[in-house]
C-alpha cells in the first residue's frame, strides 16, 4: 500500500508539472522584434498562389517570421523571414551560402539557393530591408522560379 500511495503522489506531481509546463509553452513569445509585420508582406493569397493549393497560417506573432503550411502535405509551405543586418548581412550571406546564384530584377539585389532537400530560398535586399522567402512544395518542379516570383511580388511592396 505505501508503494501505491508513493506512485500516486508521483503521478499527480508529474501531471501538475506537465500542466504548468504546457501552459508556459503555449504563451506567445515576445522576442523583442520591432520590424515590419512579415504577414503583411507575405499574405495568405500570396502563399496560396505560390503553392497552387490552399494553405493555413502558422502564426509566429511578435517575431520576424510568417509561415503558411499545406494542410494536405506535411512539410510543404511558404515562409518569409525578415532578417536583421540590412545590406551588410545580405552581402555576407551571398558569399557564405554555397550554391547561391545571383538573381536580377528583384529588389536592389537577390540570390537563390535551391536545396536537394526540396526547397528553394530567395534572399532579397530592398533599401535597408533584407528578407528571405522559402518555398517547399513537393509537387512543384520549378521551385526556383516559384520562389523568385514570390520574392519579386513581396519586394514590389513598400
Amino acid at each position: 500500500m505505501p508503494c501505491f500511495v508513493a506512485m500516486l503522489v508521483c503521478l499527480l506531481a508529474l501531471a501538475a508539472w506537465d500542466g504548468q509546463y504546457s501552459a508556459v509553452q503555449s504563451e506567445p513569445v515576445d522576442e523583442g522584434y520591432t520590424g515590419p509585420n512579415p504577414c503583411a508582406l507575405l499574405t495568405l493569397a500570396d502563399a496560396t498562389a505560390a503553392m497552387g493549393s490552399p494553405v493555413v497560417n502558422a502564426p509566429h506573432e511578435g517575431t520576424n517570421l510568417c509561415q503558411y503550411q499545406s494542410p494536405a502535405q506535411a512539410g510543404d509551405g511558404v515562409t518569409l523571414e525578415v532578417n536583421d543586418g540590412g545590406r551588410e548581412k545580405f552581402d555576407f550571406d551571398l558569399h557564405r551560402v554555397i550554391g547561391a546564384v545571383p538573381l536580377t530584377g528583384i529588389g536592389d539585389g537577390a540570390f537563390v539557393f535551391v536545396s536537394v532537400a526540396g526547397f528553394a530560398q530567395v534572399s532579397v535586399i530592398k533599401g535597408a530591408r533584407y528578407f528571405t522567402v522559402t518555398v517547399m512544395n513537393q509537387r512543384d518542379h520549378h521551385l526556383k522560379e516559384s520562389a523568385a516570383a514570390l520574392a519579386r511580388k513581396i519586394a514590389s511592396r513598400k
